[in-house]
């Protein structure tokens, strides 16, 4: 079972967002709240949210496709013993 991949895909995508808006994240960057409009705080707690969902998401694709692999073997478990 390739469970890593189900961990790749959401590390990836969470780096990427680092990556483009690490000056707000982290605060690094000159304000100009009149281009955004939004407060300089808001940026690391959306992005957290961000990779919450995504490892969220993740967690019940794999939760879902060891589901479905535990019927199939199970299902096969119960006609192999049937005949």
């Amino acid at each position: 079972m390739p469970w890593i991949n189900y961990l790749r895909v959401p590390i990836f995508l969470s780096g990427v967002l680092l990556l483009v808006w690490f000056p707000l994240i982290l605060d690094l960057s000159i304000p100009y709240a009149g281009a955004a409009r939004l407060p300089e705080d808001v940026y690391l707690g959306r992005w957290l949210a961000i990779t919450a969902v995504l490892f969220a998401a993740s967690a019940l694709a794999l939760a879902l496709k060891l589901r479905r692999v535990h019927r199939a073997a199970r299902a096969t478990k119960t006609t192999r013993s049937g005949s």
